[in-house]
């Protein structure tokens, strides 16, 4: 707790439990006032995330997607939420190896 009262910001890589990482990570509000995970796509850059996650020796967004769901990510593709629920707004959240490097170029250095 001291070190998000911090602002330190952290990085979990896992290569077997994603899942339950990305279950862990992905605990926000109301239980926790956390933001969401970021969209590197985005413009303006959306609030950080202070926890993310990595899979390592991913080179590529669907990569990374592909190892989490061991299968192709599938958007929903809906005229009224393709804004937010795309195939191609999903790649943005990216747990590549890239997002280790943005995250980096964005807050600094990470736990």
């Amino acid at each position: 707790a001291a070190l998000y009262r911090a602002g330190e910001f952290f990085t979990y890589a896992t290569d077997f439990f994603t899942l339950t990482v990305m279950t862990d990570t992905t605990e926000r509000s109301p239980t926790f006032s956390f933001p969401p995970f970021e969209n590197f796509d985005f413009q303006p850059h959306p609030p950080p995330s202070p926890v993310y996650m990595h899979l390592p020796g991913c080179t590529s967004s669907d990569a990374a997607w592909e190892r989490l769901l061991h299968r192709a990510p599938r958007g929903i593709d809906w005229a009224e939420t393709r804004a937010q629920t795309s195939a191609e707004v999903l790649k943005g959240y990216d747990f590549s190896d890239r997002c280790v490097a943005e995250r980096r170029a964005r807050y600094g250095e990470q736990k």
